[in-house]
C-alpha cells in the first residue's frame, strides 16, 4: 500500500494527474463508510416518513381558524352560538372535543 502511495504521488508530481479521495482509502475503511452512508439513508428515510404523518398541530390550527370564522359570524349575545364557540375554545385547550 505504501509503494502504492508512493507510486501515485510521483505520477502525480510529473504527470499532474488527479487522484480520486477513495483511491486512498483501505477497502474495510470504505465499506465502513457505505455501512454508515447506508444507515444514515435510513434515517432520512424514518425522519421523512414521520413528517409526512399528519400532526395535531394542523388539526389544532384548522380549529382555531374555524374558531375565527365562527366568531367573526356570531352573534355573541345569542347563548347556542356563543356555547358552540366555548366548546371548541375547550376543545382547542385540551379539556373538551374538538
Amino acid at each position: 500500500m505504501v509503494q502504492r502511495l508512493e507510486t501515485i504521488a510521483s505520477s502525480r508530481a510529473t504527470h499532474d494527474v488527479a487522484i480520486h479521495p477513495a483511491a486512498l482509502r483501505s477497502v474495510a475503511e470504505l465499506e465502513q463508510l457505505c455501512m454508515r452512508r447506508q444507515a444514515f439513508i435510513v434515517q432520512l428515510e424514518r425522519e421523512l416518513a414521520s413528517l409526512r404523518q399528519p400532526s395535531e398541530l394542523e388539526r389544532r390550527v384548522e380549529v382555531l381558524e374555524e374558531i375565527v370564522r365562527l366568531g367573526q359570524k356570531v352573534d355573541v349575545d345569542e347563548s347556542a352560538s356563543r356555547d358552540e364557540l366555548q366548546e371548541k375554545i375547550k376543545g382547542l385547550r385540551g379539556r373538551g372535543r374538538y
